[in-house]
């Protein structure tokens, strides 16, 4: 019995070490400044968007306030069999664009699915080199193409950081949960293990995206953002995310804990073609709280010290990669935060095994994850 508590306490030193060094990444890292764009290279925006009557011009309104030659702009949106009026709502936007088109996917490319076969769709409208992605119910930062453009004169594709803006309680615990997640995967990347660029607010140039064959030959997987991310590694190809506040883009909250747990679960599932050092990553995160109760019950002390310096590194993290972003949060809640990562991690892991369909952006998905509506 001594030696489980013993490797209960000792997982639980090693997560409180990780984030240690997490931290000391954070703080070691310098403030990027907005750089030049040479020339302001023609750019295209692709919106894959499925029923986003409620957000669609909130998104369309923020990119026509983007700080970029609108005749270098690009803006296609792609309806993915929408069953409300997505598509009426975004063509009224077209003569707010100079170029702007707005198209309906009904055809399916290889091994493209959902969202995935939109931006492949939407590809084959695009003449320009430059690419960027982001999401219908995303609002992006004025400066958001200067901040990720730049960087592709070194790397194939960049990423930026999107937070959720929540107005309630539950909307709030979800900003703590995007600022601490973001922070990591900086911070693990600054380290040498680079994880994924992010779906909603990404950049990418035309001739790599081709050289790896697209989307079409990727097989498919429900976090369309990794897959092509490590389709871009093995055909020799770098990812950088870039941690400013120009590249800092808002995303909606989820509206309830069932759509959550199913967001949650598609991040599982995805992750799962991570390389395996990132599941160890998450297995150790997995671990804390049945090693926490497990020393507990030997020494309570122990593990309610151990508890609070997990809890101090995070909230320190947290609250110092806001300011880094200039992200408003709302600091005197990050101790409930606390609590509620812990509760949400558990229900999280007990949602992720149950041989339940996946519903995403009103897709239901099989438990081989492939999309059968």
């Amino acid at each position: 019995m001594i030696y489980i508590e013993l490797v209960c306490l000792l997982l639980l030193w090693v997560y409180c070490a990780v984030q240690l060094m997490l931290l000391y990444q954070q703080f070691a890292y310098k403030k990027q400044q907005l750089l030049p764009i040479e020339a302001n290279p023609s750019v295209s925006v692709l919106i894959p968007a499925r029923n986003e009557a409620s957000n669609i011009a909130l998104c369309l309104e923020s990119l026509s306030k983007l700080n970029y030659p609108p005749e270098k702009l690009f803006i296609l949106v792609g309806d993915d069999s929408s069953s409300d009026n997505t598509y009426q709502l975004a063509l009224e936007w077209k003569s707010k664009f100079q170029n702007f088109e707005c198209i309906k996917v009904n055809q399916v490319h290889g091994q493209a699915r959902a969202k995935a076969n939109v931006i492949e769709h939407l590809m084959q409208y695009v003449e320009t080199d430059l690419v960027c992605i982001t999401d219908a119910d995303i609002q992006v930062n004025p400066n958001w193409l200067q901040a990720l453009l730049p960087e592709l004169d070194t790397v194939a594709m960049t990423s930026g950081i999107t937070i959720v803006k929540g107005q309630t309680f539950f909307g709030k615990m979800q900003s703590f949960e995007w600022l601490l997640g973001f922070s990591n995967l900086f911070g693990f990347e600054k380290m040498g293990l680079p994880s994924t660029a992010v779906g909603n607010n990404m950049a990418f140039t035309k001739a790599a995206y081709l050289a790896t064959g697209g989307y079409a030959n990727i097989a498919f997987s429900v976090t369309e953002d990794l897959a092509l991310t490590m389709a871009f590694r093995s055909h020799g190809y770098q990812n950088k995310t870039i941690c400013t506040t120009h590249a800092l883009n808002i995303s909606a909250a989820q509206y309830s804990f069932k759509s959550l747990l199913h967001q949650r679960k598609r991040w599982l599932i995805g992750g799962s073609n991570l390389p395996a050092i990132w599941k160890c990553i998450f297995l150790l995160q997995a671990l804390f709280l049945p090693a926490l109760i497990a020393v507990a019950f030997v020494n309570f002390k122990l593990a309610l010290f151990v508890f609070l310096v997990k809890a101090v590194l995070q909230c320190i993290q947290i609250f110092s990669f806001s300011r880094q972003i200039s992200f408003q949060i709302t600091w005197y809640l990050l101790p409930l935060f606390i609590v509620y990562q812990e509760i949400i991690a558990m229900a999280t892991v007990f949602f992720y095994v149950l041989p339940l369909k996946m519903n995403w952006k009103q897709r239901t998905y099989s438990i081989k994850n492939e999309p059968i509506n």
